[in-house]
């Protein structure tokens, strides 16, 4: 709501400026960061992306040394060469992430139980990556 002098609040405590940053991994890089935030300072958590120079001069827990980042890449091939595999044996059963369902405009196709609850999914780390990548390679 916009307050009498001007000024934006947040009405819905949960709509924080973290619930809009971006999540995901990013390139342990200073010029890749810098380009998707050039405004994160020493010491702080980039407003947009899940990054920033926190402590140690480690960016976060989902920065991908430049060294890990091909890993990376093939893992992101690995995980959709199964999605087309999946969907080519026709496994279209739905999974959503929680709340999901009360935003999708098919849920009259699918027929899911919104009350049945939500998928959850365990996080994965640059180094689990890598050494997904390196078994699945045979190194």
């Amino acid at each position: 709501e916009q307050g009498q002098d001007g000024t934006w609040e947040i009405v819905n405590p949960a709509l924080t400026p973290e619930a809009f940053r971006m999540k995901g991994f990013t390139l342990d890089d200073d010029a890749v960061i810098r380009l998707q935030d050039n405004a994160v300072a020493a010491g702080e958590k980039s407003r947009f992306i899940d990054a920033g120079y926190l402590y140690k001069g480690r960016k976060s827990r989902s920065s991908i040394p430049p060294d890990r980042f091909p890993d990376f890449l093939e893992y992101a091939s690995l995980v959709s060469e199964n999605g087309v595999r999946e969907t080519e044996r026709g496994c279209i059963a739905p999974s959503p992430y929680d709340d999901a369902c009360q935003y999708c405009p098919y849920g009259a196709l699918c027929g899911r139980d919104p009350t049945e609850g939500a998928r959850k999914e365990r996080s994965v780390s640059p180094a689990e990556i890598a050494e997904i990548v390196r078994r699945r390679k045979g190194e």
